[in-house]
């Protein structure tokens, strides 16, 4: 079980901007235009978005793999993939 945990943190760190981006999926703010996720990837507004994921972080886990994420640009890019992932949502809606 320690190996599973052990490598279930390591994909978290590997690939700390894919592991924001589907946990933002699963918030409830992401579908709604008053959410606070649906305003900052409307924006396509990565500091808004990392003052979001700061502000809802749980854990050392968490803490560990936001501290990887540390350019605005890499934010940005976060913020503009959730942003197309609405639009497709929306269209095929």
């Amino acid at each position: 079980m320690e190996e599973l945990q052990y490598l279930a943190t390591w994909v978290k760190e590997q690939h700390a901007q894919e592991y924001i981006l589907t946990w933002l999926l699963t918030q409830p703010g992401v579908w709604w235009s008053n959410g606070e996720v649906y305003q900052a990837a409307l924006e396509k507004s990565g500091k808004r978005l990392q003052e979001f994921v700061k502000k809802s972080k749980q854990g050392d886990l968490f803490q560990g793999i936001t501290d990887k994420i540390v350019s605005d640009e890499s934010w940005d890019q976060i913020a503009e993939s959730l942003a197309r992932l609405i639009a497709i949502y929306q269209e095929e809606l």
